[in-house]
């Protein structure tokens, strides 16, 4: 499992990060599996939210269901991250009540967004100052072989041949980020966004799988292998947050995390996908 810093914040972690939104559906040992299975493939980073309890209808249920699969799994908390996300309730006669507080009373080292585009980002952190424990290191955002817009925009700027979308939908959040050096962190990266769902192993996304077969058979690994290599191969340094609660999935998912896909190869898989017209 390579590793990389989240933002510049000086915290070295795993590409790969397990979320945990549908860990509440799970009982103990079921979750205790899922998080030994990630740890066993050298993954320390967890990523979690206050409303993640959607199976059972409770705030927390998924972070509580994780803090008891940590211990049965045999993991000491002082040995991994753990990122988690909350709704906004400022007092905005103290701009900086609920970033201070947090991180003067020990709760919070470092802070980031999710799905905030480049101008939000700004204002943001315009509004936090310019002290680096404010600072904003990470921009949680959907990305993936079916959700590769960041990477058509700046390839598009140009482009008027026929289907090519010109208009920049992402603002250039791809090179804003790493021109910020603000690590994007992939969530949902196997989702089609379709009413298909996931797209691996989908009848109705046969090119792409054809190609991830065949991907697959060059590397010796699985599809799922390969569609997490494809967004780890990007230059940015993207930390991919995989959300499967089937071991043997989420292991195939991981074992991309140790492959280096060939330029070719991405690009293959990128065309595969339907994001650019050759």
């Amino acid at each position: 499992m390579k590793s990389i810093e989240i933002g510049k914040s000086a915290v070295v972690a795993s590409q790969a990060a397990l979320g945990v939104m549908r860990m509440d559906a799970l009982d103990a040992d079921a979750a205790a599996e899922v998080v030994r299975t990630a740890a066993e493939h050298g993954v320390n980073f967890f990523d979690t939210a206050d409303v993640y309890g959607f199976n059972v209808n409770h705030d927390h249920a998924s972070s509580r269901v994780l803090g008891r699969a940590w211990k049965d799994a045999g993991l000491k908390r002082e040995d991994i991250f753990l990122q988690t996300k909350f709704g906004i309730n400022i007092d905005f006669s103290d701009p900086n009540n609920v970033h201070a507080t947090l991180h003067k009373a020990g709760k919070v080292r470092h802070f980031g967004v999710s799905n905030v585009n480049p101008w939000q980002a700004e204002l943001l952190q315009s509004w936090l100052g310019d002290d680096p424990a404010m600072r904003l290191e990470a921009n949680q955002l959907q990305f993936g072989l079916m959700h590769a817009q960041m990477v058509s925009d700046e390839l598009m700027t140009n482009s008027g041949a026929e289907g090519m979308v010109v208009a920049n939908h992402s603002d250039g959040l791809l090179s804003y980020s790493r021109l910020r050096h603000m690590t994007i962190q992939a969530w949902s990266p196997f989702q089609s966004g379709t009413e298909y769902g996931p797209f691996v192993g989908n009848e109705h996304f046969p090119e792409l799988n054809k190609a991830l077969d065949e991907k697959g058979a060059k590397y010796g690994v699985s599809a799922n292998a390969i569609a997490t290599a494809w967004v780890l191969r990007h230059p940015a340094k993207i930390q991919i947050v995989l959300g499967s609660m089937n071991p043997t999935r989420l292991g195939e998912m991981l074992d991309g995390a140790d492959i280096d896909l060939d330029k070719q190869d991405w690009w293959d898989l990128y065309v595969a996908a339907g994001n650019l017209i050759p």
